[in-house]
């Protein structure tokens, strides 16, 4: 959040801007006289604002203990003064007062306004005057569910006559907030009927948004909101129009990926390669490749083709670090249930799904057919290397159709969850309990290993503060050279430059010095920044980068450190055989459980059904359930390893 020079204003406790809002508040502080009057608008919400830092505990690390304590008692002032503020408006000075408000503190007048019931003495009237005059202003009202019922028939009216409130309105009941408290409340005369004559209007409009033209296409009705089958049609075929209209006109960075198979004499099995014109080319090393035994070409799934990393947790998910390409995540609406898509996102699918449909070829190729060393492996390698009692599985035989193979497929992906459900439950398998076995939904399989993944507790300050200055880019300034191949931030900064704790400025030390206190980092002799308890930046850092930790594929002093946050309050731990991000992918990717925009394929060939799409999209549909189960037995081995 970018300060506001001069005025002090309150986001959060760990905002980056807090440093430089209470050096604003500090002449304040230590000027303030109560015995004259405080009664400008502006000065009050500014005492409203500072009182909310305190009450957070926020303070300058140049204060002294006698100064906390004395801005402390002055703080405890300031109260009397915002009520009677409030207190004196009325229909005679309220727009006078509303129009003299800076900007930066209109959101805190309205807070103050609902807080200390200003709508018992302010009518209408004044508010319907204010929202002619200001547009902007509907935002800021419906935040807050006294001043919404208060003034229910004034906002009902303004948001049944303005198209742009459409916004408003979905984001009340469909969009994903970034920030949950700013979801806005609805007034009760805005009716079902209302509502979706708002919807009607905006999707009738000449340009509608195409991402809530999707949202409105794809939402589910609800108490709060029925959208009419006329609406969604509309909508849907809106949206196909303006697709296909934006593909014709914008200016894109497409790809090709092209695929190659080598005899190279050197150790290499598979690498991408990048041309021109962003065109990629991969390439396989057949000489290698005729190598490898049976096991051999189902494990290659995970390093060389990267569908699993070395923590054994899966590549395919939406990454928040690798996979966000800023502008295209902000420049649209995001559905409550959407699953966050972009272009890298998609590039990762395409290049694992190209990758399968070439293993599969190349098997073949060796008389080899890869849905048969996908029975051997779970059937036999696991059992007689591990000890597990795997059970059969049944594969569609070469032959039948796409359709066919998908159908057999994906209750033998459930079977094989279930069994194994079962085992970690119960720490074997017997088949006739096996047949009434009701387990758990298939992504929140048991693990056989307690602990097995790690996440940071929500609102964790000593968790994603840090997690905030040291990875992410820009959050404390880096001093990385131009041209850096990596992650712009404070953690590579202290890794790959010599870097002083002088060289930044007094409101980013403030940060240093939280990371110092915390132990994370410190200072050489030459005053050199440098990591100090490199255990647990390396478990922030995958909290960072994959919102989980995976307990066992670290080392032991990691593992111990892990065990300290425990121990801290600052993590907790599950013990599913997939972690939260994978299991928000592949129900993304197989049902409508959690996300209503991802192709959901077992839903859509459940119950005999047989999606009215090409035969190339049935192939990838295929394609994407042998993917599913490679990982799921995959990631069974790793654990069976673990254990043994």
């Amino acid at each position: 959040m970018n300060r506001i020079m001069g005025r002090v204003v309150f986001y959060t406790a760990s905002d980056l801007s807090t440093t430089g809002h209470l050096q604003d508040a500090e002449p304040i502080l230590r000027g303030f006289d109560t015995g004259k009057p405080h009664d400008e608008v502006n000065e009050v919400l500014e005492m409203y604002n500072i009182q909310l830092y305190f009450e957070v505990g926020c303070a300058l690390r140049t204060w002294t203990d006698d100064d906390k304590n004395t801005f402390k008692e002055t703080v405890k002032t300031f109260k009397p003064f915002i009520v009677a503020y409030v207190n004196g408006l009325n229909d005679d000075n309220f727009t006078a007062e509303y129009e003299q408000v800076e900007e930066a503190l209109k959101s805190s007048f309205w807070k103050v306004f609902a807080m200390y019931r200003a709508y018992e003495r302010v009518s209408p009237e004044q508010i319907e005057y204010v929202l002619k005059k200001e547009s902007g202003v509907i935002d800021m009202l419906l935040e807050h569910q006294v001043i919404v019922k208060a003034y229910d028939k004034v906002l009902g009216d303004y948001m049944r006559g303005n198209r742009d409130c459409i916004e408003l309105l979905l984001s009340a009941f469909l969009l994903q907030l970034d920030n949950p408290d700013k979801k806005p409340y609805v007034p009760s005369s805005l009716t079902l009927k209302d509502r979706d004559e708002l919807i009607t209007a905006f999707v009738d409009s000449s340009t509608p948004n195409i991402s809530l033209l999707r949202i409105i296409e794809q939402a589910k009705d609800s108490n709060d909101l029925q959208i009419s089958a006329e609406n969604r049609l509309k909508a849907k075929r809106k949206a196909e129009n303006q697709y296909g209209q934006m593909m014709e006109k914008a200016i894109r960075f497409p790809y090709f990926i092209s695929i190659e198979l080598q005899n190279s004499p050197k150790d290499w099995a598979v690498r991408l390669m990048t041309g021109v014109n962003n065109d990629y080319k991969l390439c396989y090393n057949e000489r290698l490749l005729k190598e490898y035994d049976d096991e051999r070409l189902i494990t290659m799934f995970a390093d060389h083709y990267e569908y699993i990393d070395k923590t054994m947790q899966l590549t395919m998910p939406f990454n928040y670090v690798t996979d966000m390409v800023l502008l295209e995540f902000l420049s649209g609406y995001h559905g409550k249930r959407d699953y966050p898509i972009t272009s890298a996102f998609n590039f990762k699918q395409q290049m694992a799904v190209m990758q399968m449909s070439f293993h599969r070829q190349y098997l073949k190729g060796r008389g080899k057919r890869l849905e048969n060393l996908l029975v051997w492996f779970y059937e036999e390698s696991l059992k007689n290397k591990y000890g597990y009692p795997s059970g059969k599985m049944r594969l569609a035989a070469e032959g039948v159709t796409v359709v066919e193979k998908i159908r057999t497929l994906i209750p033998e992906i459930e079977a094989v969850l279930k069994r194994y459900d079962l085992y970690a439950n119960k720490g074997r398998v017997d088949e006739g309990l096996l047949d009434y076995y009701k387990g758990v939904h298939f992504t929140e399989t048991k693990s056989v290993l307690a602990k097995k993944y790690a996440y940071g507790v929500d609102g964790s300050r000593d968790v994603f503060l840090p997690i905030r200055l040291l990875f992410q880019p820009g959050a404390v300034m880096d001093r990385l050279p131009d041209g850096f191949d990596g992650e712009r931030n404070l953690f590579n900064t202290i890794r790959h430059c010599r870097v002083k704790y002088d060289d930044y400025r007094e409101w980013q030390r403030e940060n240093l010095d939280y990371l110092i206190d915390q132990g994370l980092i410190g200072k050489d002799v030459n005053d050199v920044l440098k990591l100090v308890n490199e255990a647990r930046v390396a478990v922030l850092y995958d909290i960072h980068h994959d919102r989980a930790i995976s307990y066992w594929t670290h080392p032991k002093v990691v593992q111990d450190e892990i065990d300290v946050m425990l121990g801290q309050g600052l993590l907790y731990t599950e013990d599913k055989l997939f972690s939260k991000p994978e299991q928000e992918y592949l129900n993304f990717l197989l049902n409508d459980k959690q996300f209503t925009n991802g192709p959901a394929i077992r839903n859509a060939y459940a119950h005999g059904d047989t999606p009215n799409v090409a035969e190339e999209a049935h192939e990838a549909a295929y394609n994407y359930l042998l993917i599913v189960l490679v990982c799921v037995l995959l990631k069974i081995q790793s654990e069976l390893m673990i254990r043994g």
